[in-house]
């Protein structure tokens, strides 16, 4: 790419030294149930008897009929209860087919359908379908408790996602790994950090044994926590389980220094990861990119960019947006534009960057005050992707712009 030559151009502008699938049920309709729905009541309901017309109820009054083979399988119903509109649809078709003698539901099947009140947040309907499961002697999967997991969590249940971990227990199925890393990473993103370091504990305890997934999640929820120096001393415990910290861990800790303001840790960091034979991706130099930017530090952001170039590094968008920034907040418009033209001429606008482009240009203008009529003949050459007209006009416009109209 044709990076280098135009950061050192850059440089030298600036006064700087160089630098799931919807499957569709079966054809085998020569003979058809006609399903409909039923009466509708207050709330979802599942059926407990497969002499019962109807479990299912709703707030609607009817719904529009379905075919179903009668000779329907559990591939023909997973399709489709994936075709219902809503949660209610889905559960009256289900309970309709737990009343046909020949039919027995599958795990994919009780999943789908507690994926989908979970999403309406049935929470009730879930769990009487999971005791519904048990007693059918269908296998119970990690899985099943996933999808309660996520559900409590998408409605600030979690105290009940933490419980979902005790409740495994009760029909047979340990929680593994991935499981406790699977809320691990709710509860930190959620910034529910005394959850966290209880169920950190509960796993140890339980004996399930921590993976990489585990340490970087834990040394998110501590640099979050802004406690930077306990992230690196759980990053050193990692040797005493027999793993070594991944690229996504000293990238945590970097952004972890940045956010402290602090780009000499986050570069000591980045000098670290020679030592574990890790090498820094695309993600990891554009944090060090944008923690130059976001010191005003703009000469070392492209220095340190057109370094990592010599050591295979390949800008992409995430790196222009991030000098286009950059360059727009500390005064530079006209270096953003040739920043933007870097863009074009490294084909980066082949690669689906048009939105990007449109979105900097915007920025730009908004940021130079120009006015409704000149933004908007620039984006509409952008709009038919006449790319290097459109940045030709900005080019003009930012020339024509008188001295005391300065960018801020």
């Amino acid at each position: 790419m044709a990076f280098c030559c135009p950061l050192k151009f850059q440089s030298s502008l600036l006064g700087l030294n160089p630098l799931l699938p919807v499957h569709s049920a079966s054809n085998r309709y020569s003979n058809c149930i006609y399903f409909a729905s039923f009466p509708h009541h207050d709330e979802l309901t599942v059926s407990s008897s497969s002499s019962a017309t109807s479990a299912t109820l709703s707030s609607r009054a009817y719904s529009n009929i379905q075919h179903i083979p009668s000779d329907f399988t559990s591939k023909d119903l997973l399709g489709l209860l994936r075709q219902q509109k809503d949660a209610e649809s889905a559960l009256r078709l289900f309970n309709w087919a737990t009343e046909q003698p020949h039919f027995t539901p599958t795990s994919s099947i009780y999943e789908e359908i507690l994926q989908q009140l979970g999403q309406a947040g049935s929470l009730d309907s879930m769990n009487h379908l999971l005791q519904k499961m048990k007693l059918s002697g269908c296998e119970m999967t990690r899985s099943i408790f996933i999808i309660f997991l996520e559900s409590y969590a998408k409605f600030g249940l979690f105290e009940d996602a933490v419980n979902v971990l005790k409740r495994m227990k009760e029909f047979a199925v340990e929680p593994d790994t991935y499981m406790y890393n699977h809320l691990l990473n709710i509860l930190v993103e959620e910034n529910k950090l005394k959850s966290v370091e209880l169920v950190y504990s509960s796993m140890k305890s339980s004996n399930v044994e921590p993976d990489v997934s585990t340490f970087n999640i834990l040394i998110k929820a501590l640099c979050r926590a802004h406690q930077i120096r306990p992230a690196i001393l759980m990053m050193e415990e990692m040797s005493d389980y027999g793993l070594s910290p991944d690229e996504k861990t000293f990238t945590t800790i970097i952004q972890g220094f940045i956010e402290e303001g602090n780009m000499d840790g986050a570069l000591r960091t980045k000098d670290r990861m020679k030592d574990y034979q890790c090498s820094p991706t695309n993600v990891t130099i554009n944090v060090l990119i944008h923690g130059f930017c976001k010191e005003g530090r703009l000469e070392e952001a492209l220095n340190f960019a057109e370094e990592m170039t010599f050591e295979g590094f390949q800008p992409d968008k995430f790196t222009f947006n991030i000098l286009v920034n950059g360059l727009c907040k500390s005064g530079h418009a006209k270096h953003a534009l040739e920043m933007l033209e870097v863009m074009l001429q490294d084909g980066l606008i082949a690669l689906g960057m048009d939105d990007t482009l449109i979105r900097l240009v915007d920025l730009v203008m908004k940021k130079g005050q120009f006015s409704d009529n000149e933004v908007s003949m620039v984006i509409g050459f952008l709009k038919i992707r006449k790319f290097h007209d459109g940045l030709a006009t900005l080019g003009r416009l930012l020339n024509s712009r008188r001295p005391s109209r300065r960018f801020s």
